[in-house]
């Protein structure tokens, strides 16, 4: 096992080779069989298979999601925005999950498709490893937007940071599609089927964190899905056709605020984790579906607001001990709310992050 840590830190100091998946119960090996790349015998156990139009409309769908949360409506500049350390600025993100499509799916089940990014290339010049492996780019190296568009090849696009990193992201998506079969009702392997769906959540991950950074960074919602675009429901492609009350914006919706008060859990035996054989996705980190004891506990009806969370730092909140927990306090005293300095300190702002 030591051994084996020590070749993954080797390839992840080495931002030319392709990371290591161990950590995802694959491995990189040089054979193009599925089931030489499965260390750990995970993708051997998968059982849920969907036909290749499942598969086609799923990715369809999470391209149109991603125009709509990462690009529409928002300049060059809002797409690298200003830094924020609770968010990745919206085109870094944009960069990473096509590079996840392209690590993590395409490169198990196409090893023999040339690489998308090098010599010739769409993003010839670009260190696309070290800049989008989320395991490599630190958290501050990803607001340097203007360093990608420095080595990107001009003229090709009018916007560097955006619609290059978009083609990149359609051309990844394009070679995977070519994986399907082309009959629609063609049921794809079980494997194969795993890997087409991790890498479409992956990206829904983002979209979700898209909006979120609209919202961090103040920047216009995306437009709202339009009444004949059906959207995808759940893994199987289940769709749902959009309602009057879904297509509302969010400034139409009923006035939001604090729900106070506290649910109570009762105590007592619980499971933990996903059943692989008797759901039909189940991520591997959540695999062993078992048994846990939890105590009583309570729980807020609903999440701080940021006005709750402004008034609780405004009144003292991070000076009071009677208000924490030991470990809480002890957190507090190792520096944990460091980044609540600039909200005691009064510098206007109303964004407060805990």
């Amino acid at each position: 096992r030591g051994m084996r840590v020590q070749r993954l830190a080797r390839r992840l100091s080495t931002a030319s080779v392709p990371r290591d998946r161990s950590f995802n119960g694959l491995h990189a090996a040089s054979s193009s069989l599925l089931d030489d790349a499965d260390l750990y015998g995970t993708l051997r156990e998968k059982h849920f298979r969907l036909p290749a139009a499942t598969v086609r409309h799923l990715y369809a769908d999470a391209a149109w999601r991603t125009r709509r949360a990462a690009l529409a409506g928002l300049s060059d500049e809002q797409l690298h925005g200003r830094y924020e350390a609770s968010v990745n600025p919206i085109v870094w993100a944009l960069g990473h999950v096509s590079h996840f499509y392209e690590a993590m799916a395409l490169r198990l089940l196409a090893p023999d498709e040339p690489p998308l990014h090098g010599p010739g290339t769409l993003l010839a010049g670009w260190d696309v490893e070290g800049a989008f492996d989320s395991f490599r780019a630190n958290h501050a190296d990803r607001w340097e937007g203007d360093g990608l568009a420095e080595v990107s090849p001009a003229g090709r696009y009018p916007s560097p940071r955006s619609a290059m990193l978009y083609g990149y992201r359609d051309r990844v998506a394009a070679r995977l599609l070519a994986q399907l079969p082309e009959a629609d009702d063609a049921l794809l392997g079980a494997a194969e089927t795993y890997l087409h769906v991790y890498a479409v959540v992956h990206e829904h991950w983002h979209i979700e964190d898209w909006h979120q950074t609209r919202q961090t960074l103040g920047l216009p919602p995306p437009p709202p899905p339009s009444a004949d675009e059906p959207l995808v429901l759940d893994v199987r492609g289940g769709r749902f056709a959009p309602t009057a009350a879904t297509l509302q914006a969010p400034d139409a919706c009923a006035d939001g605020g604090p729900l106070r008060g506290e649910a109570r859990v009762p105590g007592g035996e619980y499971v933990l984790g996903g059943c692989a054989a008797q759901q039909p996705f189940v991520l591997d980190s959540e695999r062993g579906a078992h048994a846990v004891r939890v105590q009583p506990y309570a729980i807020a009806l609903a999440p701080v607001t940021n006005e709750q969370m402004l008034s609780f730092v405004l009144d003292g909140g991070y000076r009071r001990r009677e208000l924490w927990c030991h470990e809480g306090w002890r957190w507090l005293m190792r520096g944990g709310a460091a980044a609540t300095g600039q909200h005691e300190a009064g510098t206007g702002e109303r964004r407060v992050a805990p």
